[in-house]
């Protein structure tokens, strides 16, 4: 049987950088929506790449967001599993034997 061990601190430390993502894609400033003027007659493909580029920040921000939620959820759930089994476990022997 396979053993599965995930530290605390790795899950705080995943946490702590799916947060500092979502801030940092958040605090992006948008484009200003006046247009793009080329020389080169691309703009059409720039503003559609630009856009797409948004898109693809506002996405990541909220996958971010989503893993965030969703670790902070495990450790959460890991902490009340911890707490139920030593509140299951006897303090005392496990094992008695019989009197001789």
């Amino acid at each position: 049987m396979a053993e599965l061990t995930i530290l605390d601190s790795a899950l705080e430390g995943a946490i702590w950088h799916t947060v500092r993502a979502v801030n940092e894609m958040s605090e992006n400033v948008p484009r200003p929506n006046d247009g793009f003027a080329g020389l080169t007659g691309i703009s059409g493909e720039v503003e559609l790449h630009l856009r797409g580029l948004q898109v693809g920040r506002a996405a990541l921000a909220d996958a971010a967001l989503t893993a965030g939620r969703g670790l902070h959820g495990l450790m959460h759930e890991s902490d009340a599993l911890d707490a139920r089994l030593a509140g299951s476990l006897n303090s005392g022997f496990s094992v008695q034997g019989a009197e001789r």
